[in-house]
């Protein structure tokens, strides 16, 4: 349903390209994440995808249509959900998805099934008659993409969905956007690794180019099997201890002090871990937790394993972008 073709682009007359030939296809009833770094490329690119930027080089097909030959016929296989809500002050909820419909020209007939088919799925539709602005931050989102939706688009793109809202909303906004969702192929961007376990089935990783794609299991078991959580304290005295007992590849994760990456572990190899991890419980006196590899995990190890570093730090201080991120407080 959308294919993104070899796409570059370049902004004026710089010798950096800001998205360099990529490309990813998505089908009906698939959500693709598309992640990265800050400055990687993922607000370019959803930028072309719109036709708000024209190509370098490279296409875009939405639906069949090109946006390089046919942008119009594009854009309107197109929903789009932006990271700022746009509400206005003055309308109702139900007068929002009225004007957005009407815009995008649903026949009158029709409209006022399709904002009650969308109201009453968001769980909106007792607050159908209450200004906009009166709406929590996850029930905007809600609205927000009720907008996206209006109009039977095949195609939504869908920009930090649960940015700024409260870590309940936020899930019942993600219950909301996988039922609308669900017969429709989006493209989602978002810095929560989090959001995209819970919300997709495809995983693009970018920094300019395609890092990698796939599943978020298939990018886990590329990477560490399994994470050892402890004091940053022990960490050097556990390594070694594992590394005496056959964990040669366990190492130090880069991205924080308390956890040690063990790549590698089959299932049949998890019991004989289990049992070196008492070891160390009993004779380091250590107190250890096992955790199956993150997404996180994986996009960091990807990341870093291409030498990416965050756009600031790229202009400043030459600090890494993960790096940067768990001195703020990250864990």
């Amino acid at each position: 349903m959308l294919q993104v073709l070899g796409l570059k682009k370049r902004f004026g007359n710089s010798k950096v390209l800001a998205v360099n030939d990529v490309s990813f296809g998505v089908e009906t009833g698939v959500n693709f994440a598309l992640i990265g770094p800050n400055g990687a490329g993922k607000t370019t690119t959803l930028a072309v995808i719109r036709g708000v930027e024209l190509p370098t080089a490279g296409d875009v097909h939405v639906a069949g249509h090109s946006i390089v030959n046919s942008r119009n016929g594009a854009r309107a296989q197109l929903g789009v959900c932006p990271q700022i809500n746009a509400i206005d002050q003055h309308l109702t909820v139900s007068q929002h998805l009225w004007v957005y419909g009407r815009l995008k020209g649903v026949p009158h007939k029709l409209l006022k099934h399709d904002i009650y088919a969308l109201l009453s799925a968001a769980g909106l539709l007792p607050k159908a008659d209450q200004l906009a602005t009166s709406l929590s931050g996850g029930n905007q989102r809600k609205l927000g993409l009720a907008i996206a939706l209006i109009g039977d688009r095949p195609v939504v793109l869908i920009d930090e969905f649960s940015s700024g809202v409260d870590p309940f909303s936020k899930r019942e906004a993600w219950t909301t956007l996988a039922a609308l969702t669900k017969d429709r192929a989006v493209v989602m961007t978002t810095h929560s690794m989090e959001e995209v376990d819970a919300l997709s089935h495809r995983v693009g990783i970018v920094a300019s180019k395609m890092l990698a794609v796939g599943t978020p299991s298939s990018l886990k078991s590329r990477f560490a099997t399994y994470e050892i959580h402890l004091p940053a304290s022990r960490v050097s005295e556990v390594l070694d201890y594992l590394h005496e007992r056959g964990f040669g590849e366990a190492m130090r994760t880069l991205d924080t002090l308390t956890r040690i990456s063990v790549p590698g572990v089959r299932e049949e190899e998890l019991g004989r871990l289990l049992r070196v991890l008492e070891g160390v419980k009993g004779e380091l006196n250590v107190d250890v937790t096992l955790h199956e590899a993150s997404t996180e995990t994986a996009f960091l190890s990807i990341v870093r394993a291409h030498n990416v570093r965050e756009e600031e730090s790229r202009q400043t201080s030459g600090v890494s972008w993960f790096g940067k991120l768990f001195k703020l407080g990250r864990t």
